[in-house]
This record gives structure tokens, C-alpha cells and sequence, in this order.
């Protein structure tokens, strides 16, 4: 089914002392561990801007774990690597949940 009313997730990405993080990355993910594979609509990673804002768009509406993590641990792996479900067990603890809903936009801060 198409829609045209996607769903929309944006925030902004701070260290502890509410600085931006530049040296993070935003990874957002199903709490459905069977839609953890390469390509998979229901996974996605964004990097923060300068002044840690990001932003990403189209995924289906859901529950999903959104997690800041350092670049490092995921550069230079090669396409759909970073998808490893052994990446996202390890973020949940610290990951937080959100709710995307169809043609809405949910806007969150992350702390790091």
C-alpha cells in the first residue's frame, strides 16, 4: 500500500553537557528483530549536522529504538554491514523508544 503521508522523525543530538555531538550518528530501528537485514524499511542511520540536528523521513509507521552512537563503529563497514542485529542487541539498553505515525512528525532529543 502507498501512501503519501509519511512519517517523519526529527531531533537534535547533544553530548552530556548539551553541546552537539559531532562525532555521532543517529541509527533508528525496529524493536521487530526480523526486520533486522540489509535493506530493510524498518531501519535507518542518519549523521547530525553541525549543530546536531537530524532528520529522517519515509519509515513505516511503528515503534522504533533510536540510538546515538559514535562514527567509529560503524565507518567503513560496507553497505547493509552496519545492520548487524548483533549492533542493535548491543544499543537497546540505552536506546530510546519512540512512536512514528502515519503523516505525523515526532521530534525528539538525544543525549549522549
Amino acid at each position: 500500500m502507498l501512501t503519501n503521508r509519511l512519517t517523519k522523525l526529527t531531533g537534535v543530538i547533544a553530548d552530556t553537557r548539551d553541546r552537539p555531538g559531532p562525532k555521532l550518528q543517529v541509527v533508528v530501528f525496529s524493536p521487530r528483530r526480523d526486520t533486522w537485514d540489509a535493506l530493510s524499511r524498518f531501519v535507518a542511520r542518519t549523521t547530525p549536522d553541525e549543530d546536531g540536528a537530524f532528520s529522517v523521513a519515509g519509515l513505516p509507521p511503528g515503534d522504533y529504538y533510536l540510538a546515538a552512537i559514535d562514527r567509529s563503529r560503524i565507518t567503513g563497514q560496507g553497505d547493509g554491514e552496519w545492520e548487524d542485529p548483533e549492533l542493535f542487541e548491543s544499543l537497546i539498553p540505552t536506546a530510546k523508544l519512540v512512536a512514528l505515525f502515519e503523516g505525523q512528525q515526532t521530534t525528539v532529543t538525544l543525549n549522549k
